[in-house]
């Protein structure tokens, strides 16, 4: 019998922009369901969001659009004002095509609906978040 072996799991250290813990559990789900083992942090301000930048090398930072005041867009200028070159994906319920082109042409590197999590691997694929060294 010829088996192929499982792939190993990657870890993945992500930062989770999100007023919803429960939207971020289903995000860590999708990650780990895709293979990934997530380290993950959630925040759901501004000012934690700047203190969180700082607390550990992160692969990914993946943020909602709408939260309690402010939007994924102003995470996204906090995260280049603080010099942080980590690829930053929106992960939303409220996407459309026009505000996906606009953030996409802002720099951000991703644009994946909640109602489509099972996208979000492959847009981390894409990116090259997570890989192993052998990849």
């Amino acid at each position: 019998m010829n088996r192929h072996p499982e792939p190993t799991p990657r870890r993945l250290d992500v930062l989770l922009v999100e007023d919803s813990e429960n939207d971020a559990l289903l995000i860590a789900d999708a990650l780990r369901r895709a293979g990934y083992v997530p380290s993950w942090k959630r925040v759901d301000s501004a000012a934690d969001l700047r203190a969180a930048l700082g607390e550990a090398p992160w692969q990914a930072i993946l943020s909602d659009l709408r939260l309690p005041g402010f939007s994924g867009l102003d995470a996204f200028a906090i995260c280049r004002e603080s010099g942080a070159e980590v690829p930053f994906v929106l992960v939303s319920g409220a996407l459309d095509d026009g505000l996906t082109a606009a953030a996409l042409e802002a720099g951000i590197r991703g644009c994946v609906s909640k109602d489509h999590l099972e996208r979000l691997a492959g847009t981390l694929a894409e990116l090259g978040i997570g890989r192993s060294k052998a990849d």
